[in-house]
């Protein structure tokens, strides 16, 4: 961690500001050490270069272990490996930029928050484009990110909660989040978290699971209601199992789309290869928390946070720009310099960047 990161940090039960303490340094980073908030007392802890923020909360022992279970075998090279959802890395770069409408260059010198970063294929992709880009996740497995690819000195890390996030307010340029509040056990808190972060003039985009427009993945959540209870290694298994079956309903639904004259992606080919159905399933079955929305009360979220040029992006993806404060008696709203900002006619909507396909359809 760098020390001057510090600054866009805050604890994570009071929002104080944090004081550094390090023991352990190693080229410019801090490796080891301890935050210790200034207003509460709190202290957490700094290992292995990444600050650990994460405060007890219900669900968050559950939600560790079964995303920490998934991307550890992801890493362990268990589920698809060259693609993640059915994506390629060019695919999924073009999706953040797609669907929170700038372009590469518009990166440059931005603060971005990739907030649910798994992973971190996207996060370290980011990296290469932006002044700095922030991978916040809740589980440990945060660690995997940092074994992917060398250091990256305008890369951070921050194991961390959206219900109670540990970043500053105002802080950043653009912010993304794909596929993660629906597993918070409070979507509306944690949207409202992540929209406090971002800058006045700022984009944040999100995306959640659809209740009008359910996959087979979710049918199968709904059937088997404790699937989380299941343990991790017999899930596993139970996903392989179940996975030749569901290939043979998306290749039903390919020879459907041929005898209609209709293209088949790459990536809806890809969703039907049996490493990628098993990931998807694993990824429905295995989280505690599961919410449904749909794209009004997503819009409701925004507008009650201030944003405005709202845009729907596909089933349930939203784009907002934050409002500026009001001065002198008027408001006025507008993208940071050098972003592209759409011209606002009411709430538009905009096809799915990915020819409609779902961007986690499990």
């Amino acid at each position: 961690m760098k020390e001057d990161f510090a600054t866009r940090l805050v604890c994570p039960t009071c929002r104080g500001l944090l004081r550094v303490e390090p023991r352990q340094r190693g080229d410019g980073d801090i490796l080891e050490g301890n935050l210790t908030c200034a207003a509460c007392g709190g202290s957490y802890s700094v290992t292995r270069s990444i600050p650990r923020l994460v405060i007890g909360a219900p669900g968050v022992r559950e939600t560790q272990r079964s995303f920490g279970s998934q991307w550890r075998k992801r890493g362990e090279g268990r589920f698809e490996d060259e693609t993640l959802w059915g994506l390629t890395r060019d695919e999924e770069l073009r999706l953040f930029f797609d669907s929170l409408g700038v372009g590469p260059e518009d990166l440059r010198n931005r603060w971005v928050l990739d907030a649910g970063c798994g992973s971190g294929r996207l996060t370290r992709g980011l990296a290469s484009l932006a002044g700095a880009v922030v991978g916040l996740d809740l589980t440990p497995e945060i660690d995997l990110v940092m074994r992917q690819g060398p250091p990256l000195s305008n890369l951070h890390l921050v194991q961390g909660n959206l219900l109670h996030i540990p970043l500053a307010d105002d802080a950043f340029d653009l912010v993304w989040s794909s596929g993660v509040l629906h597993h918070t056990g409070d979507p509306v808190q944690a949207f409202a978290n992540l929209a406090r972060v971002v800058r006045p003039g700022g984009r944040l985009y999100v995306w959640v699971y659809s209740s009008r427009k359910l996959s087979l993945y979710k049918y199968i959540r709904d059937a088997l209601r404790v699937s989380h209870r299941i343990p991790s290694d017999v899930l596993f298994v139970f996903c392989y199992g179940l996975a030749p079956l569901l290939k043979l309903y998306h290749a039903g639904k390919h020879a459907l789309s041929r005898i209609r004259n209709l293209p088949v992606s790459p990536r809806e080919r890809q969703q039907g290869r049996i490493r990628t159905i098993a990931f998807e399933l694993h990824d429905d079955l295995s989280p505690r928390f599961q919410s449904r929305h749909t794209s009004e009360e997503v819009l409701g979220w925004f507008q009650r946070a201030g944003f405005v040029d709202l845009v729907v992006v596909g089933e349930v993806g939203v784009r907002g720009i934050k409002g500026k404060p009001a001065t002198g008696g008027g408001s006025s709203a507008g993208a940071p310099s050098g972003l592209r900002h759409d011209t606002p006619v009411g709430i538009a909507q905009e096809r799915d960047p990915m020819l409609a396909v779902e961007q986690r359809t499990g």
